[in-house]
């Protein structure tokens, strides 16, 4: 008897492989991703400034070092096709191992190249991309990386900027510095208010980091791009406590080039580009170019030049009404003349082509040998010109993971680099076709993970961009295509697994991890995120969520619903159900209205009775009014719960409902968000996943204990392996990791 408890609820960004828009408003959706829907988050009790939340990453209080092992996944899984999970026109676009977006062909190091995962940190590859290693990052309270800088005259000094600029799916605590290749880090973000970066604010307007560059002539000046501005460093050598930043340019500013013919010239774009004579002493902005949609106020300008014509600025200009909007947006391919400094439009990039969106400018590269030919992409396939952007062909589009971030020229003009979604991938012909180089990327987004209760290790996880994936006798398989989320093992017949994707697509296995079997559950329309669980004291029923919660007694193969949420007065969805795994036929749900909070929690204490027969109740109201991330049946009595909110705040997001009233457990969690809640049959003990890793709660001293050794990123999911006495924690950004249980 065991289940898993899985608790994060995130929206998708613009355009993930398998793109869908939830049906319900944008006040539901969490805290943490409101901005994609166009809402900026109150500020009202949020319990402190955001410097005091980015600083908590590294947690100060009681630990235990917990040995956490990694199990991956670190290479491209192999793809078991079967037409309900892995279409033909999937095939080759959604096998990976996690999100790059920016990559580095070290400019002094022969064959050495640097991977940027916005979630997952950093990587580094010695040989041209055959095998990749994590390059330290792993030990930094916020992992994931935006960009990179190397010293032109030490191999081992680099400089790091953290988060995500492009998508907003990680936090920055700012610049980095190493002195050792990666052995360990320096924080350059400066000392005062006057002369520090601005990584964080009181209005909670989060920074988004973008870009750090070392100048090629003036090695020790820095340039940091961010939705903060532009900021100089003139000496990024020193020791941390003597770092000053001076700030150059306002606006949102995401990329930094040198003119590749003289390199005292550089530009600096975002809703703007800006133009430096003399080492960015002094800025002049460019005429804007032509907006295919004047109506569009967010704006991301990405340059790109060739040496072979020293005249032109290329640039492919991206817009949309918003930041947060999930449209397509407009594009076009553009050319800025430096004698003349007029613009002319190449081309429309959104006709007959899939577009290029504002998150994914990087994706647009141009030869530095014949300026005539163009790369760029978005989701599917690499676009390419040979006339100078009039014309473009699309190449096959199975030869690389699906949402392309990056294009790299190699100074030969032949060689090509394109991150994505699934990893890093290489051509050798200049764009037209493409090889995987993941290998040792270990940069998985997951959300739900489940294993066998076996000695054995069996697990199937749903990635984000990467769908379902299942280790099978120490072999890494691609088993469902899209967006994937939960997942099931059977407790007692291992064959047998449910795997999933956006919108409610699940699909059934029951011998050689092929996930043939399609499962429709048509009488409930499903979130985008899909939840189900199966019932701990009988495996063959599984509980899905959706307009009505709906139960199989069969494994999947037949539906019957048990609940209808329009039962209850304002209420549309089940959005997630939580069976008790100690108190047989206890079943709670998480209602949602159609639109604003006022959310509730149903309950049932007779979850497998007959469909007329099952009788529900509305639990107490909640003690404030804040989103949901995790309901935890109680262990002793089935009337107590514990109770997770997504925010920042220092008290008031964990309770415990001891079936008359709420108690807040915060404690001493300082600003860690709960994700994910677990807890171990034999002892009782209560587990949680955060933005701050994974803690125990002994609640004797009404402490949380965080079990370190866990890189620096969000724990999503938790399950238990009883068979070998296992803790397994599915990361937004590293992949899947494992330690042993805390016990007497």
């Amino acid at each position: 008897m065991r289940m898993y408890i899985s608790l994060l609820i995130l929206f998708s960004p613009v355009f993930s492989s398998a793109q869908t828009t939830d049906e319900y408003p944008a006040k539901q959706i969490p805290f943490l991703m409101q901005e994609y829907a166009g809402e900026i988050p109150s500020t009202e009790n949020l319990g402190g400034s955001y410097s005091e939340f980015v600083s908590s990453f590294e947690f100060t209080g009681p630990k235990i070092d917990a040995s956490w092992e990694f199990l991956g996944p670190s290479v491209q899984p192999i793809e078991k096709p079967a037409k309900n999970a892995l279409p033909n026109y999937s095939l080759g676009r959604g096998n990976g191992t996690g999100r790059i977006n920016y990559l580095l062909l070290d400019p002094y190091v022969p064959h050495r190249v640097f991977a940027c995962s916005p979630s997952g940190g950093l990587f580094v590859s010695k040989d041209d991309g055959l095998n990749w290693e994590v390059a330290g990052t792993d030990a930094l309270p916020i992992s994931g990386v935006a960009s990179i800088a190397v010293d032109k005259k030490d191999p081992d000094r680099w400089w790091i900027c953290t988060g995500d600029g492009d998508d907003n799916f990680m936090f920055s605590d700012g610049v980095w510095r190493t002195e050792n290749a990666g052995k360990s880090w320096e924080n350059l973000n400066g000392v005062t208010d006057s002369t520090s970066i601005p990584v964080s604010v009181l209005n909670w307007e989060y920074t988004r980091s973008c870009e750090i560059v070392s100048h090629p002539k003036r090695r020790k000046k820095l340039f940091y791009s961010s939705n903060k501005g532009l900021y100089a460093c003139k000496n990024g050598t020193r020791s941390p406590e003597y770092i000053q930043w001076q700030k150059q340019l306002d606006g949102f500013i995401y990329d930094f080039e040198f003119l590749p013919w003289k390199k005292k010239h550089m530009i600096a774009s975002g809703d703007h580009i800006y133009f430096s004579k003399n080492y960015g002493k002094k800025w002049k902005m460019l005429p804007d170019p032509e907006l295919q949609n004047k109506d569009h106020k967010f704006i991301r300008i990405s340059p790109e030049f060739s040496p072979v014509d020293k005249q032109h600025i290329y640039a492919v200009v991206t817009s949309r009404k918003e930041w947060g909007t999930r449209e397509i947006g407009a594009a076009t391919l553009q050319k800025f003349n430096l004698k003349t400094e007029k613009w002319t439009v190449i081309r429309n990039l959104k006709l007959r082509m899939n577009n290029v969106v504002p998150s994914r400018a990087r994706a647009f590269a141009i030869s530095p040998i014949d300026s005539t030919l163009i790369l760029c992409a978005n989701v599917q396939p690499v676009y390419r010109s040979t006339d100078g952007g009039l014309n473009f062909e699309g190449i096959d589009s199975k030869q690389m993971h699906d949402d392309v971030h990056h294009l790299v020229f190699d100074d030969n003009g032949k060689t090509v680099w394109a991150s994505h979604d699934g990893g890093v991938s290489i051509s050798f012909d200049a764009g037209l076709t493409w090889e995987d180089r993941s290998n040792g990327i270990g940069a998985a987004n997951v959300f739900g993970v489940d294993v066998a209760q076996t000695e054995k290790l069996q697990l199937l996880y749903g990635g984000y961009d990467t769908g379902g994936n299942l280790l099978l006798d120490e072999k890494w398989y691609h088993v469902c295509f899209g967006d994937g989320f939960q997942n099931l093992i059977h407790d007692e017949n291992p064959d047998w697994m449910i795997s999933t994707r956006q919108n409610g697509g699940l699909v059934k296995a029951v011998s050689d991890g092929v996930f043939e079997n399609r499962i429709s559950t048509s009488e409930s329309k499903t979130a985008w995120h899909t939840w189900y669980k199966s019932d701990p004291f009988n495996p063959n029923t599984v509980f899905l969520a959706g307009t009505k919660l709906m139960r199989s007694t069969d494994f999947g193969d037949s539906w019957e619903s048990i609940l209808d949420a329009s039962q209850f007065e304002n209420m549309y969805w089940t959005y997630t159900l939580t069976p008790s795994e100690f108190h047989e036929d206890v079943l709670y749900s998480y209602l949602l209205p159609e639109s604003g909070m006022g959310h509730r929690i149903a309950r049932t204490f007779n979850a497998n009775a007959g469909v007329d027969d099952v009788k529900w109740e509305l639990v107490q109201e909640f003690p404030i009014d804040q989103w949901v991330t995790g309901i935890q049946p109680h262990p002793t009595d089935p009337k107590q719960f514990y109770l997770a909110f997504g925010i920042f705040n220092k008290k008031d997001k964990l309770w415990h409902f001891d079936g008359e009233n709420y108690k807040d457990i915060t404690y001493n969690l300082g600003y860690a968000i709960p994700d994910a809640m677990i807890t171990d049959q034999e002892t009782g003990a209560l587990y949680l996943g955060t933005t701050h890793g994974v803690f125990i709660l002994d609640k004797e001293s009404k402490a949380w204990i965080q079990l370190d050794g866990l890189p620096g990123t969000f724990i999503r999911s938790l399950v238990i392996n009883y068979a070998t006495g296992k803790l397994v924690a599915g990361s937004y950004g590293r992949g899947i990791w494992q330690a042993d249980l805390i016990r007497p």
